[in-house]
């Protein structure tokens, strides 16, 4: 019979060191979001920053219009407002991290400037990709065969 989980799951080793860290409270825990936001987060964005100065340091054209008509989005379009949903859902829930207030130094300044410091990021964050992403495409358009 086949199973829907995959085989790293299914080993108990890795199983039960995961299981093991939940009983160590919250410190362990809030280790392995740190390390799972840099790994899966920031390090990837410091990589694809890096990799646009590169490109553009190499005197490679900047492929993106940058005016007043392109930088606001048209909200009258349907996929802009798909993207913009798509955006603002992928970020609820981080309302869950109310619940660790109690363990800040000065919850009443630390995170409301906390919340505030992932909107910017996520907006920064969203902006690059969003522009590398346009890049990439514009790339493969002209290098790709005429047919």
């Amino acid at each position: 019979m086949k199973t829907l989980l995959p085989k790293l799951l299914q080993h108990s080793s890795f199983f039960g060191r995961w299981a093991l860290t939940q009983f160590g409270g919250t410190k362990y825990t809030a280790r392995i979001a740190k390390v799972g936001f840099f790994a899966g987060i920031l390090l990837p964005a410091f990589i694809l920053i890096a990799l646009a100065a590169i490109y553009l340091h190499s005197g490679a054209p900047v492929a993106i219009e940058m005016d007043a008509k392109t930088f606001f989005p048209d909200f009258s379009k349907v996929g802009t407002l798909v993207v913009f949903v798509a955006f603002i859902l992928s970020y609820m829930g981080v309302e869950a991290s109310a619940t660790h207030v109690n363990e800040m130094s000065n919850p009443g300044r630390d995170y409301p400037l906390a919340m505030l410091l992932l909107m910017v990021a996520a907006i920064c964050l969203s902006s690059v990709g969003g522009c590398l992403l346009r890049w990439s495409f514009r790339v493969m358009k002209s290098t790709s065969p005429q047919v």
